[in-house]
């Protein structure tokens, strides 16, 4: 194969290019060695001569001292014999001897102090230098017949002979001990250069050798890289997916087996063609052109590309199909940018996901009518129950006998029971279907409201009941899910305070910075002293439909089921389980028998822009509701569109001592509140012609009651969050059905001042079911339902409810625009 013979190719290449490459080195340090040796000769012979003319400047000064002296005698000797005459010729040699010596001198003084000198030697050096200066002035001084001053000038030579001489003889031997110094300095260098080439050739005989083994494994991995290139070569045309290699102007440069099978065309047909645009279907082209052309931009600037993404494919044949391919760009060994593409067909895979998708869809509508089914029915239920159990707890059961007090109590606590179970399966499916969205509210007014409304049942069971507030930010608003936080807090609270006796239940809620976009990290713990739970039973109460008929059989504060209501359905744990997730937490729980138990997850909130929270003050619980609402008289108007309802609202009203007045919608409730001045209004939230929504914004805009206290009546259990009807103006929500003990609460909250008429703080609704003798009055002897209202009204209601029913009916049959209104007043009724 190709590939093989250059490999081979390489690896002799290799082989030889190593062996000329090391005889290169071994040559190069030798004549490296030789060089140094002709460098050093020729060194030693420029030193020689170096040192042989300094020796002759040091001797010729003497010479030349000698020289001028000699030429001085003579000059005299002929001035003695031509009578004080010289002539000319002889004066001009004179001077040129001086000049000779003059020279000399200077030359040597120049030579000498290039070194450093004995100090004794320099002072002689000055000497000289003195004397040089002083016979030039003295023959500069000197006329050719003057015999006596050159007499002095001879004298002055002959006298300085000794110094000249020292000198002399002083400046060879400093010559030829510095020649020596020079010598043993350039041996010491010779001998270190020696052995830095012994050492560079002991290295580069070193590297030779490393040379030769690297080359040896360079070799084996050649082979080796050899067998892999075979081994990918082999895999990629085995590969299950199509691998396809282009340029980016869309030359065929690979195409593999499998590349060649799924789009159904030999590679030889496209190999070296511009035939990649042709396997992308006609209406895709310009996108992938496109995706091609950012890709050639991102790879100039030498980034990488990475595209991965399911799209279509168009075979040879022109069946198109759909993929799921990954490019990715890199350089050739010619430097051409190119782009690999892995594509795998998932034409299979696509029609599974959709028929997966469609059996999914279909589940999710079957499971979505069940849940709207079970959610419709229970919703509905509670409205005849209200009506209900409101007539039952009217009923005075003192003139009762012993048979039908016992009928009485049956009746009220199966409703009581039917009640509690339709709330929990209302709020399971409402807690596991809908989806909340983020919204402000404030957490420790939540708790304080929940205290409120769960105050009289903790008196019923000896409990003490309190919420500790701790940390910075404690009053400010958040962004979450308040109705999530209510839900989790309603059930921990609840069952806590249901199994535990005469102990008391703590609601400890702790804030701190959470770091980042100046959030809030709040953990929230419910306490009680309850009997505990067993650790072997921490994991099973949160299970769905866990439950025991006696509470202390699974202990702390959910027993085994966690129910929010007195005989459980196994729902309370596992909705407070669902709520505590929709935050986007975890439940966690601390408890063992005999020793209590405490719940807590943990939160990280957002601070809420917009208005200032409103500080609330948690309701006491020590003091009836029905004596604080007995205190206070007010005007009371009960807005109600279903007349059963109604009726019973204002029974239950006027029985507390307050004035009433009715409205059957929202037109007539915004009417009566502007001529006149109501102090409390109960507003039905959903009716025909005008909603208890749009009712109350308008009533809170002007009018005699515009500062009156709106409490919301209905059967959503949305109601139960506290803040849901805030912004139309409503200061708490009653959820029906109604007792008489839940509405003196509120009219005791409403005489405390808990609902400020101004801010409209949220409710502190409480119950006090053991109160409940006390508040039906002493003087209404009625033996049945008909005896509240009189026997002819309560066959007028019976009418009416049945006329109700029947409309509801026709309505949905014909498929009626206001059958939903028809079918909530009917079941209201």
């Amino acid at each position: 194969m190709p590939h093989r013979n250059i490999f081979y190719r390489s690896r002799t290449f290799g082989r030889v290019g190593g062996a000329i490459l090391l005889g290169l080195l071994i040559l190069s340090c030798l004549a490296l060695v030789g060089s140094a040796i002709s460098f050093d000769r020729r060194l030693g012979e420029v030193r020689d001569a170096n040192s042989d003319n300094q020796g002759w400047i040091v001797s010729q000064l003497e010479v030349d001292h000698l020289a001028l002296l000699l030429a001085t005698s003579e000059t005299l000797e002929e001035m003695r014999e031509g009578g004080g005459r010289v002539p000319d010729a002889r004066w001009r040699s004179l001077v040129t001897e001086f000049d000779i010596f003059y020279s000399r001198v200077t030359v040597f003084l120049a030579a000498m102090r290039a070194f450093e000198v004995s100090p004794e030697f320099e002072a002689r050096l000055n000497r000289l230098n003195r004397l040089r200066i002083e016979l030039a002035e003295e023959i500069d001084a000197l006329d050719p017949g003057d015999m006596a001053g050159l007499q002095g000038f001879r004298d002055a030579l002959t006298a300085e002979t000794d110094l000249v001489r020292g000198v002399v003889t002083t400046g060879l031997q400093f010559f030829i001990d510095t020649a020596q110094q020079a010598r043993e300095r350039e041996r010491e260098i010779w001998q270190y250069f020696l052995m830095q080439t012994l050492g560079l050739l002991a290295l580069i005989l070193a590297a030779a050798f490393l040379s030769a083994r690297l080359n040896h494994a360079l070799e084996h991995r050649s082979v080796a890289a050899e067998r892999a290139a075979s081994t990918v070569l082999k895999a990629y045309e085995a590969m299950l997916s199509a691998v396809v290699v282009t340029t980016f102007d869309g030359k065929m440069l690979l195409f593999n087996k499998s590349a060649e099978r799924m789009f159904r065309i030999p590679a030889s047909d496209v190999i070296g063609a511009d035939t990649s645009l042709q396997f992308v279907p006609r209406r895709l082209r310009r996108f992938v052109r496109r995706t091609i052309d950012d890709a050639m931009r991102h790879a100039a600037r030498q980034d990488s590309v990475r595209i991965s993404r399911r799209t279509l494919a168009r075979r040879f044949d022109g069946e198109v199909f759909p993929i799921e391919l990954s490019v990715t760009n890199d350089v050739d060994h010619d430097g051409r940018r190119i782009l690999i593409t892995f594509i795998r067909d998932i034409s299979e895979q696509v029609r599974t996901e959709n028929a997966m998708r469609t059996a999914v869809d279909e589940a999710r509508r079957a499971a979505a009518a069940k849940s709207m089914f079970l959610a419709t029915m229970s919703h509905e239920m509670r409205t005849p129950l209200h009506g209900l159990i409101a007539a039952l707890e009217l009923m005075d059961p003192r003139g009762f006998d012993a048979d039908t007090r016992n009928l009485y109590d049956t009746a009220l606590n199966c409703s009581e029971r039917a009640l509690s179970q339709i709330n929990d399966v209302l709020q399971f499916t409402r807690a596991t279907a809908l989806r909340e969205t983020a919204a402000p509210f404030q957490p420790a007014r939540i708790v304080s409201d929940l205290l409120g409304q769960l105050g009289p049942y903790a008196k019923e069971h000896g409990n003490t009941i309190e919420m500790a507030v701790t940390g910075p930010g404690s009053d400010t608003r958040v962004l979450g899910y308040p109705n999530a936080f209510s839900r989790a807090l309603y059930n921990l609270i609840g069952n806590a305070v249901k199994f535990t006796t005469n102990g008391r239940v703590r609601v400890e809620l702790t804030f701190g910075e959470a770091g980042p976009d100046d959030a809030i990290a709040l953990r929230v713990a419910v306490i009680d002293e309850g009997p505990g739970i067993a650790e072997a039973d921490h994991e099973r109460i949160f299970r769905l439909f866990e439950t025991t008929a006696d509470p202390t059989d699974a202990g702390g504060a959910t027993g085994a089921a966690g129910s929010s209501n007195l005989w459980g359905t196994g729902l309370g744990l596992p909705i407070t389980k669902i709520a505590v997730e929709t935050m986007k937490s975890e439940i966690r729980l601390d408890s063992a028998l005999g020793q209590g138990s405490r719940f807590w997850f943990d939160l990280v909130l957002p601070r809420a822009t917009g208005a200032d929270a409103v500080q609330v003050v948690a309701a006491p619980v020590d003091e009836p509701a029905e004596d604080v609402a007995a205190r206070d008289r007010r005007d009371v108007l009960v807005v109600d569109d279903n007349e059963v309802n109604r009726t019973l609202m204002l029974r239950m009203v006027e029985r507390l001592g307050h004035r009433t007045a009715s409205a059957r919608n929202g037109r007539e409730a915004v009417d009566l509140a502007r001529e006149t001045r109501f102090d409390v209004i109960l507003m039905d939230v959903n009716m025909p012609v005008m909603n208890g929504c749009d009712a109350s914004l308008a009533i809170r805009e002007a009018g005699a009651s515009r500062a009156a206290v709106i409490i919301g009546v209905t059967a959503l259990m949305e109601a139960e969050d506290a803040g849901l009807f805030h912004e139309f103006g409503m200061a708490t929500t009653l959820v029906k059905p109604v007792k008489p003990a839940t509405l003196a609460a509120t009219f005791a909250a409403v005489a405390r001042g808990d609902f400020d008429m101004v801010d409209l703080a949220e409710e502190d609704e409480a119950e006090d079911d053991a109160a409940e003798d006390e508040m039906l009055a002493p003087e209404l002897d009625i033996d049945d339902l008909a005896g509240l209202v009189g026997a002819d009204t309560a066959r007028r209601l019976l009418a009416a409810t049945l006329e109700d029913a029947a409309a509801a009916l026709e309505a949905a049959r014909t498929g009626a625009a206001d059958s939903g209104d028809l079918a909530h007043k009917a079941a209201g009724a």
